[in-house]
């Protein structure tokens, strides 16, 4: 019997980081919403995206308290732990980083075909 594999919603809060233009990183702010690609180690990129920034937005060079929802493959689930870290990146630039503070819920959500 093969064994069913599914989608998981891991909702965390996290400290986020975003480089400075003179770090070579973006020039603009981000809102709720925003989705870069969220590097976990070397060849591990995940999905997540802001559903909460404190100050309604993040401007480069500045590190704010936020919520984010990643959209992540079952063995993957377990990776988010208080204190793990990551970098943001857009495209092949590192545009930030983050480490996260608390994990709100972990929900198994739809199965993967």
């Amino acid at each position: 019997m093969k064994k069913e594999k599914y989608w998981w919603h891991v909702f965390v809060e996290a400290q986020l980081y975003l480089s400075n233009e003179g770090e070579g990183a973006r020039n603009l702010p981000v809102y709720d919403g925003y989705s870069p690609n969220h590097k976990f180690s070397e060849n591990l990129f995940l999905m997540g995206f802001l559903t909460e920034i404190a100050g309604d937005s993040i401007k480069p060079g500045e590190e704010k308290h936020v919520k984010i929802t990643f959209v992540v493959g079952e063995p993957f689930q377990d990776l988010f732990k208080e204190g793990a870290t990551w970098k943001v990146h857009e495209g092949g630039n590192c545009v930030g980083s983050g480490v996260i503070l608390n994990v709100l819920q972990k929900v198994k959500a739809t199965r993967c075909e």
